[in-house]
């Protein structure tokens, strides 16, 4: 990365980009509890799922169902 490239605003679009399409994981390991924390614009918006359901995972282009993500552990 180049001086140049970050004050031309190239390199700082392409992290913009990836920073908004971030999403975090908290997931319980004694229970079917998934915590999502998602890169909403200046803020991070939470989802709490509990039992069933599925989080969008814009960086990997697709959703994952808690069924997915404890297949084999609970």
């Amino acid at each position: 990365m180049s001086l140049s490239s970050w004050k031309n605003g190239s390199i700082r679009r392409r992290w913009s980009d990836a920073v908004i399409r971030t999403t975090a994981l908290i997931v319980e390991q004694h229970s079917r509890r998934v915590y999502a924390y998602r890169h909403h614009g200046q803020d991070w918006k939470l989802s709490d799922l509990e039992g069933t359901g599925e989080v969008d995972l814009p960086c990997l282009g697709r959703r994952l169902t808690l069924d997915e993500i404890y297949r084999g552990v609970l």
